[in-house]
């Protein structure tokens, strides 16, 4: 890839515009097909708030789960009415940021925070929407009998509207079966507090975890399937109340990958070690833990029929920096750059980034015309460590 004719310094990340917006047109697709308004989508911008611009469009609402995230929103001037604030703990400032920016909407994920949003709105004439969040025995929510005391009570608070309920339990569910007996739950929940205390939801906040396709193996043909049991259930459902799908992985993963070139070449010929000027500190596939599975590299060139395996070890002079065994690649040389697919998730947040005090790698977006446009530089980072 080059920026300007000047081929691009690795190692970078590289999201492509065109990709995101042909998968999301994809999901609408198979939404309409069973449904249309009723269900909605919400990006949770922890998974990549780099394509914020990119995704504003296609999507109803943000989910942002932090200060810092909040402070990204504002700086990209996102409509204040898209976002649901969330997080396990949100700071008075946040909420006071909040409120001042124009949103609207909360989750409460305790009796702590509840009262904290409801003490800070009550100061003002301010009127907010809430959705208490019910935990699965995590770290998330709050539990049942939370929730129904807040519901029990809320005609004591007027300026803060509880309006849903908001659900998530994990990621990467790849069977339809366990993402339908957490709606069974929900919709039994739901059942309960109506028939006990005479509400009746808006909205149901969903992260159903949608499994994305990440390692040599994966089953890739199928991406969309679990995807479409999920839209279906819920449109035979008929509920009375409106579903957002809270989505960051499954939105945005296929649409980024990592560039990363050959530093080194040792080891025996039969069985090369390659150490990459990128490493574990850049990359993050979710169930990558202690090398156990390949994810999907290519390379800027051709293989041939001399392929031999290849282990890959990154810059950070650790034991913990192994990033793949045995990746087949023929006549490995310095300069060699391999590609790391699918990591428009997570990836570009998770990372260590300052062990070892190396450089952040280059954040590019290759835009809809089919141009480069840097996003980050790769910045240093010993200053942070001194």
């Amino acid at each position: 890839m080059t920026n300007g004719g000047v081929e691009l310094k690795t190692p970078y990340y590289l999201f492509d515009e065109s990709v995101l917006r042909r998968h999301i047109t994809e999901l609408y697709d198979i939404r309409e097909k069973y449904t249309s308004d009723d269900l909605r989508f919400c990006y949770a911008i922890k998974a990549n708030p780099f394509l914020i611009p990119y995704i504003d469009k296609l999507v109803d609402h943000f989910e942002v789960c932090s200060w810092g995230e909040l402070k990204i929103c504002m700086h990209y001037k996102v409509d204040p009415d898209k976002i649901i604030l969330s997080g396990v703990n949100k700071e008075s400032g946040m909420i006071s940021d909040a409120l001042g920016y124009g949103v609207r909407v909360f989750t409460a994920e305790s009796m702590h925070q509840y009262d904290e949003i409801v003490r800070q709105v009550e100061k003002t004439d301010i009127q907010i929407r809430l959705l208490p969040r019910l935990s699965n025995g995590a770290q998330f929510g709050m539990d049942e009998h939370c929730i129904e005391e807040i519901i029990k009570n809320r005609d004591n608070h007027p300026s803060v509207n509880i309006f849903g309920i908001h659900y998530f339990t994990g990621t990467q569910k790849k069977k339809f079966s366990k993402i339908e007996s957490e709606l069974k739950l929900l919709e039994e929940f739901i059942g309960r507090l109506k028939s006990e205390y005479g509400f009746e939801p808006e909205l149901l906040e969903y992260g159903p975890g949608l499994g994305v396709p990440y390692f040599v193996g994966d089953d890739f043909d199928n991406y969309y399937t679990v995807y479409e049991e999920l839209v279906k259930y819920i449109a035979d459902a008929k509920y009375s109340y409106r579903v957002n799908l809270e989505m960051g992985r499954f939105f945005v993963a296929s649409c980024g990958e990592y560039v990363t070139s050959v530093a080194d070449v040792k080891g025996t010929p039969d069985a090369p070690i390659l150490i990459l000027d990128g490493g574990r500190n850049h990359i993050s596939y979710y169930g990558q833990n202690m090398v156990m599975k390949t994810p999907i590299i290519t390379m800027d060139r051709e293989n041939d029929n001399e392929a031999v395996p290849c282990d890959l070890y990154g810059s950070l002079c650790s034991f913990n920096d192994m990033i793949a065994r045995a990746v087949m690649i023929s006549k490995p040389q310095i300069g060699d750059r391999l590609i790391f697919e699918s990591i428009g998730a997570y990836s570009i947040t998770e990372g260590i980034y300052l062990f070892l005090s190396r450089d952040l790698p280059a954040v590019y977006i290759k835009e809809a015309d089919g141009s480069c446009k840097m996003l980050r530089d790769s910045d240093p980072t010993y200053g942070i460590n001194a």
